[in-house]
């Protein structure tokens, strides 16, 4: 077993999997005095070492044999061949490796399997429920996202050959072919073709173009793809510009998501076509949002919306750039606008009538600063408030008892809740890299302190990629720490992103936290809705004011995870481990009060955010004034006041600071017709509607 277990992790840090250490924990009755049959285990490790010390991971690239290798299940063989004679007939000297291979049960490492695949140019997966039904067909899936990372190419080519209820999300994050309807099989194996025409073997040393820029990302609905296809071809007439239109640039294989947000992040100008569908679609919104804080952050984009159809009303975080009007000559508008974009890109001249110019900047770090500092006031400054409070309460033994079956019941709801692919198994999934491991680790112990019944993937190896992952995917809520992002940690935001926009859980999935200030690029990360940034400053403000007052911040759970870290030599600060502290508070909070989320964006518009901000400015300014007012009040009519206030909230088109006011001027004018306070105020809200 052992020699199993060494050579199987060898082979998968050979194979591209990030591990850099491996760890084996003999458990012993009597650990201070080693038994006949742990020296026998020592001795054997000692001499796997001696084989495998000096063996490195092969840098080269092997040299390729065939152009594909084909994944399927027998059950599917069918299809498979009809797929494999149309590629045949449309490429006669195509080399394919089809045989079935089968998994050798008494090796940890499928090593023939491997073999073949890094000399295949392409692995294409056929995608069914009979191929995620297979154990094999996993493997081969798994070695083959092991090849992506080893390669310096996308080496994973899926094919979707029959509809699958309920595909795993981390298969879904990855793009691929569509040949389930027949009359679209043979377009998509040309167009899959084109892209192993390639000499490989004058590549294989070489690394993917990762500056690679574009002049123009066109971003559209599917259901408006013919006015886009209008788009590129009037585009691609006037200059050969480098234009992303996602059906032509995301290549099978590549993480689709972080393609698109990464192609944004690396045009000059993005042309979006507005449309009800648009202002529907999650992606469309993403999209959209990352190009207008490049729009008002970055002087070298601009961001060209175009309206091609009839809006009952485009959202304000929409018309903060003005939109072309396209609804009634389309292709006539559309040319002026390509017309304008080659000028841009050419000559850097910027027609007024279709590029918004506007001297505003945003600073979306100021922004997102602002709207994480208005949610903790709002919410962990309460918790810090009252947590000296809390432990003087007590609970009758009745109550407590009553409590205990509530939480049970309730326990038992959170562990039977149905996820996209079955129950949960997990109420926490961890996502970290080895940069963050220690910050995963404290908040692991936190969390489970003030909630011994949870469950989290934390204790899984990470070192399984594939496990882990199917463990996030069973998940109900993921925890992402969104510094220091390797290729591993990148896939595993990707899934919980996917599952969050899908909407289809019902509650929050992903629960982000930013350790430390996150880079220029890529822009998208810093647009992930995060409660909590390790490195904002009202932790450390919270803990100077604290220890003015005497006030206690930490816990018995955060006390007992900051001793285990100790124990582990390594240490955090006191103003990461409040800031994690309240988030463990928020994770719990969210979890066990989660209410029905549908389909929705999973990055931030800061036009949207900035106004937020605003409205809550402004209504702090009005709580002052009204605070006054209450003071003035008699004691026997604030109820009134309170009732007038709820009832009023339901009209979202007035200010709240004025509608607190219209309530408490109706009331304290009854009450007290000459306060002068109330007064003031009369004048200054005439132009509101009285309800």
């Amino acid at each position: 077993m052992l020699k199993s277990i060494v050579n199987a992790a060898v082979n998968w840090i050979n194979a591209g999997l990030p591990m850099i250490c491996l760890k084996i924990v003999v458990y012993s009755c009597n650990p201070q005095q080693m038994s006949h049959e742990d020296e026998e285990i020592l001795d054997q490790f000692n001499k796997l070492k001696v084989k495998w010390e000096d063996v490195r991971p092969k840098t080269e690239q092997p040299k390729i044999v065939y152009d594909l290798y084909l994944s399927y299940s027998n059950s599917d063989m069918q299809k498979v061949k009809e797929i494999e004679h149309l590629l045949k007939k449309e490429k006669t000297d195509i080399k394919i490796f089809s045989e079935h291979q089968e998994l050798n049960k008494e090796q940890a490492w499928q090593t023939e399997m491997f073999d073949v695949m890094v000399t295949c140019a392409r692995i294409v997966t056929m995608l069914s429920p009979q191929y995620l039904e297979s154990r094999e067909c996993l493997e081969q899936y798994n070695l083959a996202m092991c090849c992506n990372r080893r390669t310096s190419r996308s080496v994973l080519a899926p094919f979707y050959i029959e509809t699958i209820p309920s595909m795993p999300s981390y298969m879904c994050i990855v793009q691929y072919f569509d040949v389930r309807i027949r009359e679209e099989m043979l377009q998509n194996c040309k167009s899959f073709l084109q892209l192993i025409t390639i000499d490989y073997t004058k590549i294989d040393n070489q690394v993917e173009d990762k500056d690679k820029e574009y002049d123009v990302f066109i971003s559209y609905s599917h259901e408006n793809s013919e006015k886009a296809m209008i788009v590129l071809k009037t585009l691609s007439t006037l200059n050969s510009h480098r234009i992303f239109y996602d059906r032509n640039e995301l290549k099978a294989g590549t993480l689709w998501q972080e393609k698109l947000y990464e192609s944004i992040d690396k045009s000059t100008c993005m042309v979006a076509l507005l449309s009800p569908e648009y202002l529907q679609s999650a992606v469309c919104q993403e999209e959209y949002s990352l190009a207008i804080t490049k729009h008002f952050q970055e002087g070298d984009f601009r961001l060209v919306p175009m309206c091609i159809s009839n809006m009952e009303g485009i959202p304000q975080s929409y018309s903060k750039v003005h939109a072309v009007d396209a609804r009634q000559d389309f292709e006539g508008t559309c040319l002026v606008v390509c017309n304008a974009i080659n000028s841009f890109i050419s000559m850097g001249f910027m027609n007024p009538d279709i590029f918004h110019i506007d001297q505003t900047t945003i600073d979306p770090d100021e922004i997102l600063f602002k709207y994480r500092e208005q949610y903790y006031q709002a919410n962990y400054e309460k918790l810090i408030e009252t947590r000296e409070k809390l432990k003087t309460i007590t609970t009758s033994a009745t109550e407590s008892k009553q409590e205990n079956q509530r939480n049970e019941q309730q326990l038992e709801s959170y562990h039977t809740d149905t996820g996209p692919n079955g129950n949960y198994q997990y109420d926490v999934g961890f996502s970290y890299g080895e940069a963050n491991k220690k910050y995963a680790h404290f908040l692991h112990h936190v969390i489970e302190g003030r909630w011994p019944e949870v469950v989290t993937n934390f204790s899984l190896n990470k070192n399984d990629a594939a496990g882990f992952m199917e463990s996030l995917e069973k998940s109900r809520m993921i925890i992402t720490f969104l510094s220091s992002l390797k290729f591993l940690e990148v896939e595993e935001l990707h899934l919980a992103l996917f599952r969050h926009r899908g909407g289809t859980t019902g509650h929050e999935v992903i629960y982000p936290i930013q350790v430390v200030p996150p880079s220029m690029r890529p822009t998208y990360l810093k647009l992930i809705p995060c409660n909590v940034a390790c490195y904002d400053l009202h932790w450390k403000d919270t803990i100077v004011k604290a220890q003015k007052s005497g006030q206690t911040l930490f816990d018995q759970a955060v006390l007992d995870a900051s001793t285990d870290l100790i124990a582990t030599g390594t240490g955090i600060s006191s103003e990461i481990k409040l800031a994690l502290s309240m988030a463990a508070d928020d994770i719990i909070s969210l979890i066990k009060h989660s209410s029905s989320v549908t389909k929705k964006a999973t990055l931030l518009n800061i036009v949207e955010v900035k106004q937020f901000i605003e409205d809550k400015e402004q209504s702090q300014l009005g709580d002052v004034e009204l605070d006054k007012i209450l003071k003035s009040i008699p004691s026997d009519s604030k109820e009134r006041v309170v009732e007038r206030m709820k009832r009023l909230k339901l009209d979202q088109k007035l200010n709240m600071a004025t509608i607190k006011m219209q309530a408490v001027l109706a009331l304290s004018s009854r009450n007290n017709p000459e306060s002068s306070e109330s007064n003031k105020w009369k004048g200054q809200s005439k132009s509101c509607v009285i309800l």
